[in-house]
């Protein structure tokens, strides 16, 4: 008996499922797929354009004369489009829009964020670094 109905064999079992569905249904949030906007290609006037524009540049003449292959060019490109995105992303959650996710910016950062770091920008090159004498050869010479 449910809720002073009577009920066979085959109502108890489709009360049971009905009951574990809504309860499944609502402890589990599914996220949105949304779309914002359709997608549309960058034409070069729009601010995230030209911010991707110099942050090319910029790691462009952070990686100075490294011999640039094409598997370098295509991750110098990825590293500027994923750093200006997630900028714009940052933007438009510290202006308060709605549409923005937490979540969404910080993937977003994470991956902008590996793509630099896999550049190696950090890294000295071997022009940098300098020539002569090391640490201990200049210590034993003065007598340390």
């Amino acid at each position: 008996m449910l809720m002073g109905y009577e009920m066979d064999a085959n109502s108890a079992i489709d009360a049971t499922i009905i009951s574990t569905d809504t309860a499944l249904d609502a402890g589990c949030k599914q996220r949105k797929r949304r779309r914002s906007a359709p997608r549309k290609s960058l034409d070069g006037r729009t601010w995230i354009a030209k911010r991707m524009r110099v942050l090319r540049e910029h790691y462009l003449s952070a990686l100075g004369d490294r011999n640039l292959t094409v598997d370098l060019e295509g991750r110098i490109s990825k590293a500027a489009e994923l750093s200006a995105l997630a900028e714009d992303l940052r933007a438009r959650m510290l202006r308060g829009e709605r549409d923005v996710c937490a979540d969404d910016l910080v993937r977003m950062q994470r991956l902008a964020d590996a793509s630099v770091r896999a550049l190696g920008l950090d890294r000295k090159r071997e022009a940098d670094r300098p020539k002569g004498q090391t640490l201990g050869a200049l210590l034993t010479r003065t007598g340390r």
